[in-house]
């Protein structure tokens, strides 16, 4: 009888653990950025890259970038400025370990704020 508790206490710690890694939590969209080694305009170019980290799809991603300036027209579809916040990928889904980037020009890579998103996990 022991031994069945015990295997009845695995499994639910088990089936715990299994959900809680579909989690997503802040920080699984991360940004990073790198000076592709471009010029437009005397300015360099910076790649900026915006990655899913989590299994589960996330979807209306959007960024903090008051005061953001580039001489390089950005895919609106991609990154869209309204205000202070940034759209990305026009609010689609991204999908788990997928990633979308952009490029922009500018004196110094930007400062981007805080990425906030709607999880999509079944």
């Amino acid at each position: 009888m022991a031994g069945i508790i015990k295997l009845v206490c695995v499994v639910f710690f088990l089936s715990l653990m299994s959900k809680g890694t579909l989690q997503c939590y802040p920080g699984t969209l991360t940004l990073k950025q790198v000076a592709t080694g471009v010029h437009i305009s005397n300015k360099p170019e910076w790649r900026v890259i915006i990655a899913n980290e989590c299994l589960c799809t996330q979807s209306d991603a959007k960024i903090l970038c008051a005061g953001f300036q580039t001489v390089e027209q950005v895919d609106p579809n991609i990154f869209a400025k309204s205000g202070d916040t940034c759209v990305i990928n026009n609010g689609y889904p991204i999908h788990g370990h997928t990633s979308v980037n952009f490029t922009y020009a500018w004196d110094n890579a930007f400062a981007f704020g805080k990425i906030t998103s709607q999880e999509n996990c079944s």
